[in-house]
């Protein structure tokens, strides 16, 4: 098999699930493991063939070899070490639908700033104010077309005009905080 870096159990979040650094697996850590790397050995013939003898069902037809591999993976430590919660396999369902409707969906929203907002920030010292018009930024009696724009014009440097300004934080915070 070609090593192509970090473990497949190691990306699929296995030292989250069981064993921390420096501690001896568990009995059944150890075991899942050792299917995992039964796993990354596989032909994609051998995997469906897994797929089919575990889960009573032809496997999905994902594109190519590393895909299915780190499904069966994750369905592995699933079964050993419980599923995603009810929450979370809802908000997965509508990312999924979103992107069957759409593949260019945006997943996270964009934050809609109104007119007439002003946003702070502190910048080495100077506190700095941008006016949100309707289809530009007003900052220091200047007209922008972005925020990563004023962020560059305020830093010297390239940034996320929203990551800058916290937009995206907030916008972070409240997807969380939803409900599905």
């Amino acid at each position: 098999m070609r090593n192509k870096g970090p473990r497949l159990a190691e990306l699929n979040g296995w030292a989250a699930l069981g064993s921390h650094e420096g501690s001896v697996p568990t009995r059944r850590e150890a075991d899942i493991e050792r299917q995992i790397a039964k796993l990354e050995a596989m032909s994609l013939v051998r995997l469906r063939e897994t797929w089919l003898k575990r889960f009573g069902a032809q496997a999905p037809r994902l594109k190519g070899r590393d895909l299915l591999t780190r499904v069966l993976a994750f369905r592995l430590q699933a079964a050993a070490f419980g599923d995603h919660s009810p929450a979370m396999k809802r908000k997965l369902t509508h990312l999924a639908t979103l992107l069957a409707k759409d593949p260019k969906a945006s997943l996270f929203p964009t934050p809609s700033l109104k007119p007439g907002i002003v946003l702070t920030r502190e910048w080495k010292g100077v506190v700095h104010k941008v006016l949100v018009q309707h289809e530009e930024f007003l900052y220091a009696e200047k007209s922008y077309g972005s925020l990563s724009d004023v962020a560059r014009a305020i830093t010297g440097t390239q940034w996320s005009g929203p990551r800058f300004f916290g937009i995206e934080q907030r916008v972070r915070q409240q997807l969380r905080d939803r409900p599905v």
